[in-house]
């Protein structure tokens, strides 16, 4: 499976349908006082999937994240027991079932495909270096490469491994206190992106004709379609200074 595309569920497909829907309605209410606005937007709908679908993968990408920390605590813990590396894997699926227990994860999956892939005697180094690609996860594939390193240079693995493990731990602790305080950020330009429609609600309410001018005429719709455009640069900006701040 690769962890950087996403195929959308039929529900999910629905969600996305139903949320774009409801926000070019909102736009052509607002905006242009007509719903032939989803006449013109429905070629975007295609753009906004590609969108949604980003976000579900980065939704997928945390996820995983957090099941690679129980991961590599649960490698060093059964490297301590006494486990030798290629047989650690059925101790690590069952860790992480326990630890998450409403759902099977992602990486208890891939222990499962390590474990029949191992069985044919496939390479361990090979094999983790490829879930570190296809997660598109650097921490996973740095994990996966300092594992080959120690095999092929015969370090001491339960040491090595116990080590990486507390100082991923530690930089990734720090990545998701920098993600909590982001997220306030994204709240703030959550209720940015919603004031302009709040205004025209506003006036809208409190003088139905005070706008007549921008729905009626021409150059009034070409005002509210500069508007539009330029609340819709000011979201991608802000979602892109926003993605460089969490990296």
């Amino acid at each position: 499976m690769n962890y950087q595309e996403y195929k959308l569920s039929l529900r999910e497909f629905i969600t996305a349908f139903l949320i774009y829907l409801s926000l070019c309605v909102l736009i052509g209410l607002l905006f242009y006082n007509t719903l032939w606005f989803l006449v013109f937007a429905s070629p975007l709908f295609l753009l906004f999937l590609k969108y949604y679908k980003a976000r579900l993968i980065e939704k997928r990408r945390e996820v995983i994240k957090e099941e690679f920390k129980e991961f590599i605590t649960s490698m060093s813990a059964a490297l301590n027991a006494g486990y030798a590396l290629e047989n650690t894997f059925s101790f690590i699926e069952n860790e992480l079932n326990r630890s998450f227990p409403d759902r099977k994860p992602y990486l208890a999956k891939e222990c499962e495909r390590l474990q029949r892939k191992l069985s044919v005697k496939q390479p361990l180094g090979d094999l983790l270096l490829d879930i570190g690609r296809r997660s598109g996860i650097d921490e996973i594939l740095e994990f996966a490469h300092i594992i080959v390193l120690a095999k092929r240079m015969g370090g001491n693995m339960i040491n090595i491994i116990a080590q990486t493990a507390g100082q991923m731990r530690e930089a990734m602790e720090v990545k998701k206190e920098i993600q909590i305080a982001i997220a306030a950020k994204k709240l703030e330009q959550l209720v940015m992106f919603f004031v302009p429609f709040g205004m025209v609600v506003f006036l809208r309410i409190s003088n139905s004709g005070y706008l007549d001018c921008l729905y009626d005429t021409l150059l009034g719709r070409a005002v509210m379609t500069v508007c539009l455009i330029a609340i819709a640069i000011a979201f991608f900006i802000s979602q892109k200074l926003l993605k460089n701040e969490e990296v």
